[in-house]
């Protein structure tokens, strides 16, 4: 279906800036005007077999979701909401790394639309600007047995909203509001799937560690005080495995696999 609801982001338009990249996801494109959630609608295809890489993408979503069942606000026509189906080669069940993957990604994309210096990652799923969350990163998989049969990376990223919700307007953040200028989506998109694919090579070849440097200088918590569950310390930096490092006032180094944040002032 072609996406009506905005003429930034029409299937024409984005299957012929796609094939232009040259890269092995973003096609072929499965496009609606506006759905549940494009993470269901890609789950739902990979298991009627979908092939790795396709596309997943609404003009808006009556259903978007982030981590632990938080609403993902999605108005039609502002942001993007998009979903990548990947069938990994190998047998990947650390979810964790390839959403550190593809947080770089989209702050990569992101800062070609930002000053300099204004996009920052912050563990676990979060792409921000200072204290704002631009984008969000949804990773879910789908298992066979002990296999994991196809993997879904879900991104919500706002790029031409300027008003918010109340529940978030304290805490949303948009490329338009940062930028004052509204960018295109198609160039947004373009730039994500672009990196996304670069960053998957890179991790199918050799893992998260050859990213690991341009995580770090994108890395908003290194440094800072935390709490994560029921550990407390200075954010250390996140390893090949995309856990969070903490060191705690004994000096040891806690991995933490998942959790929710909060800075300690």
């Amino acid at each position: 279906m072609t996406i009506r609801a905005a003429d930034d982001l029409d299937m024409t338009s984005i299957e012929q800036r796609l094939r232009g990249l040259g890269v092995r996801i973003g096609l072929p494109v499965h496009g609606t005007a506006e759905t549940g959630s494009t993470n269901e609608d890609a789950m739902r295809a990979g298991e009627q077999g979908a092939v790795h890489g396709a596309l997943f993408l609404a003009d808006g979503q009556r259903a978007g979701r982030g981590r632990l069942g938080r609403t993902w606000y999605s108005p039609r026509g502002q942001n993007l909401y998009m979903s990548v189906l990947l069938r990994p080669a190998g047998d990947v069940r650390n979810l964790a790394s390839i959403t550190i993957v593809a947080g770089l990604a989209v702050a990569q994309a992101a800062q070609r639309f930002l000053p300099a210096g204004a996009v920052g990652i912050k563990w676990p799923n979060d792409v921000v600007v200072g204290s704002k969350k631009l984008a969000g990163i949804l990773v879910e998989a789908s298992t066979t047995q002990a296999r994991v049969d196809h993997i879904v990376v879900g991104i919500g990223i706002n790029v031409r909203q300027t008003e918010f919700d109340p529940a978030i307007a304290a805490i949303a953040t948009s490329i338009a509001r940062e930028a004052q200028v509204a960018p295109s989506r198609l160039d947004v998109l373009a730039a994500v799937v672009e990196r996304l694919g670069a960053h998957l090579d890179t991790f199918e070849r050799s893992g998260l560690g050859p990213m690991l440097e341009a995580v770090r200088g994108l890395d908003v918590l290194r440094g800072k005080t935390v709490r994560v569950n029921d550990v407390e310390g200075e954010a250390d930096g996140i390893d090949e495995s995309g856990c969070l490092r903490v060191k705690t006032a004994s000096g040891a180094v806690v991995p933490i696999h998942a959790g929710e944040v909060k800075l300690v002032w």
